[in-house]
């Protein structure tokens, strides 16, 4: 496996613009540059002012989903984001910001560099 498409879909514990929500967005722009700046990541869903997926419509015409996509440089990338970055705070604090009373799923997919994701 040479490549990794990850998604994330959970619910937000409050609405975007809600001061429980300050420090998640305040830190979703810095985040996200420093991953888009990495050389280990392809590709991410994000909406048309190339803002966080967070801000897309939800076709569930829920604002409460929170969802985040993308195809990465392998496992190793993966893991050095997620617990070697800012975003590991994130996670680590992932209950001021998200239901975790509700389900939530995580999907990774290793494919080979010649294929896609096979959801695509």
């Amino acid at each position: 496996m040479d490549r990794l498409a990850q998604a994330n879909i959970s619910l937000f514990s409050a609405q975007l613009n809600d001061l429980i929500m300050k420090a998640f967005v305040n830190f979703l722009e810095p985040v996200n540059k420093r991953k888009e700046e990495s050389p280990g990541l392809l590709w991410r869903l994000i909406d048309e002012e190339w803002r966080s997926a967070s801000y897309i419509e939800s076709p569930f015409k829920d604002e409460m989903i929170a969802i985040n996509i993308g195809v990465l440089e392998g496992i190793a990338f993966f893991k050095n984001f997620v617990y070697g970055t800012v975003h590991s705070y994130f996670l680590k604090n992932q209950k001021k910001w998200l239901d975790l009373s509700k389900p939530s799923q995580f999907i990774i997919c290793g494919y080979q560099q010649a294929t896609y994701p096979p959801w695509s």
